[in-house]
């Protein structure tokens, strides 16, 4: 009887011990399982990638799909340039005047994403000052995060150099080797590549005299009134354009006296 109830014991704990085996095994083969899983997660996010990598062989003005863009690192889309001999030879005689006597490395060139007045996405281009350069990339980076519009924002280049044709295109730019509209005989900040002008049309130029106030292009008439609720893409002091660039330490041609610049940022040395 007694080596009946040993035996009986002996099968008991065999039995308790391959069940603890098979418990150990199903445990264990559930954790590979979710490991597998998680590791095949990882894996097809990895495999993500956007159909533009960069701006480098896209022309400004290109208009960019949203989707293209899913995956992307978004410093990729906001770099800066040296300027090529590409570059040079599109610019020398227009903005870079056969005088101009800025050295070239002080001039970089910027691709950036922005978005339109169409609340499109576009390839945008800029000619700073390069030690300027990783502020204006900030500054436009952020604007684009944001969703902010800005019409164009070719070099000027492309409208022959001449700033009425820039500005009636309703074009942002920034270099342009000419004296400034201040005193017709100092070189402009623009110049230097320190100077920027921003949808000029909703923020243009305007002269203060003693009848009233005007301004040059007539399509900018109706923005000379700031006040107007009804008009948008203009620059005020609450406007994120406006804060983001006295961020950075430029100031603003809107809070001169006369003439007002509402287009028009600048690094003051």
């Amino acid at each position: 009887m007694v080596n009946k109830i040993k035996i009986l014991s002996v099968c008991l704990c065999v039995v308790s011990l391959m069940g603890g085996c098979q418990l150990y095994q199903k445990s264990d083969s559930k954790e590979k399982e979710t490991l597998i899983i998680e590791e095949t997660e990882t894996e097809t996010e990895t495999e993500i990638k956007p159909n533009i990598e960069n701006l480098d062989d896209l022309d400004a003005g290109t208009l960019i799909a949203p989707e293209d863009l899913l995956g992307g690192n978004v410093e990729d889309y906001f770099k800066s340039y040296p300027i090529d001999d590409a570059l040079f030879d599109r610019i020398y005689g227009l903005s870079y005047k056969e005088y101009c006597d800025i050295p070239l490395e002080n001039l970089s060139y910027l691709k950036v994403l922005h978005y339109g007045f169409d609340q499109q996405i576009y390839v945008g281009e800029l000619m700073v000052e390069t030690k300027l350069a990783d502020k204006f990339i900030y500054i436009f980076k952020e604007l684009y995060l944001n969703a902010y519009e800005i019409d164009k924002m070719f070099l000027v280049d492309n409208y022959g150099a001449d700033d009425t044709w820039s500005i009636e295109n309703n074009n942002t730019s920034a270099f342009n080797y000419r004296v400034s509209t201040l005193d017709g005989i100092t070189l402009s900040n623009h110049a230097f590549g320190r100077a920027i002008d921003i949808n000029p049309i909703q923020n243009p130029y305007v002269n203060v005299y003693s009848w009233g106030l005007d301004t040059y292009h007539d399509k900018s008439i109706p923005y000379m009134n700031r006040e107007d609720p009804s008009l948008k893409h203009m620059i005020t002091h609450d406007d994120l354009c406006y804060k983001l660039f006295i961020e950075q330490g430029f100031s603003w041609g809107g809070d001169w006296e006369n003439p007002i610049d509402y287009q028009h940022f600048e690094w003051i040395e």
